[in-house]
Formats: C-alpha cells, sequence, structure tokens
C-alpha cells in the first residue's frame, strides 16, 4: 500500500501528487482486474489477482518516495501519542475492511464466480469517483485546517476555497 507515501503528500500540502499516486494505483489496478477478468476469464481469482499485481507494481515509486524521505529517529514519547490516536481507530477499520468485503462472500452463495469477478470489477470502476474525491479531501485537509487556526482572513479565503473544491468535486 502507498500509506506513508500519501500520507508524506499530505502533509507537506502537495496535491497533485497525492491525487496522482492514488489515481495511479486505481487505474492500473482497474486495468489489471479488468483484463484477468475479461479477457482471461478469471472471475474472482483474476479480480484479486489484478489488486495484487496493481499494488506490487506501484509498490516500486511508493518504496522509492520513502526512502528518499525516510529518518530514522526513535521516541518513546511519540510513540504514545501514536498510539493514544491511533488505538482507537482499530474497531472502526476492521469494520469497514469487513464491510467492503461481505458483499462479495454474501453473494458468493448466490451467483457464480464469475459474476462475482465482473462485480468487483464494476465496484473497482465505480470506486474512481470515490478516490478522486477522498484524494481531494485528503489532500487539501491541512492546507484548510491550517489556515483556519491561523490566519485572520480565513473567514473571507475558506468559503472561497470550498467554493471551488466543490466545484472540483
Amino acid at each position: 500500500s502507498l500509506l506513508l507515501p500519501r500520507a508524506l503528500f499530505r502533509v507537506e500540502e502537495k496535491v497533485w501528487k497525492f491525487c496522482g499516486l492514488n489515481l495511479s494505483l486505481a487505474l492500473i489496478t482497474s486495468c489489471l482486474i479488468i483484463y484477468f477478468v475479461a479477457f482471461e476469464n478469471e472471475g474472482a481469482l483474476g479480480s484479486l489477482k489484478g489488486s495484487l499485481l496493481g499494488s506490487i507494481f506501484i509498490a516500486v515509486p511508493g518504496f522509492i518516495i520513502i526512502f528518499k524521505n525516510i529518518r530514522f529517529y526513535f521516541s518513546i514519547l511519540h510513540i504514545k501519542k501514536s498510539l493514544a490516536f491511533a488505538v482507537p481507530l482499530i474497531p472502526h477499520l476492521l469494520s469497514l475492511w469487513a464491510l467492503n468485503l461481505s458483499d462479495r462472500f454474501i453473494l458468493e452463495r448466490y451467483v457464480s464466480l464469475r459474476d462475482i469477478g465482473i462485480y468487483g470489477l464494476g465496484y473497482q470502476l465505480a470506486s474512481i469517483l470515490q478516490i478522486i474525491a477522498f484524494s481531494a479531501t485528503n489532500a487539501i485537509s491541512p492546507f484548510y485546517y491550517r489556515t483556519a487556526t491561523n490566519s485572520s482572513d480565513a473567514h473571507v479565503l475558506l468559503p472561497r476555497v470550498a467554493t471551488y473544491y466543490l466545484i472540483f468535486l
């Protein structure tokens, strides 16, 4: 996954790099899933293969980004603060993961694996809009909060930014 490169681009407010990384992953994965499901007729297995190969393919630039920006530093205080923030999110993330995968397990009882693969492909293609919206929201959040807390003209600037942001979405 591209968790660390995405977090880096968010913190550095590199909106276009953040969105580009997310869209690249989505497009590469979608193309591979289309190939395995539609052309190789592999159904659900093709969907899984496409997702795995897409993640592996995009991991190479991800590792390059990480290693260009990594500095090893150990702090018990930072670890405690991070865990205090992250541990309460675990049930939420597990339930989100279960919800995203549950439809395929339910469908497995009622339709063929080929149909589940096609469903997965359609789901992947439809999620492109969600990825764009998620990317833009995550990329603009640091700017928004920094401006809201540190700028005296935030009441003028933020509504304008929000308007253009909504038009973009």
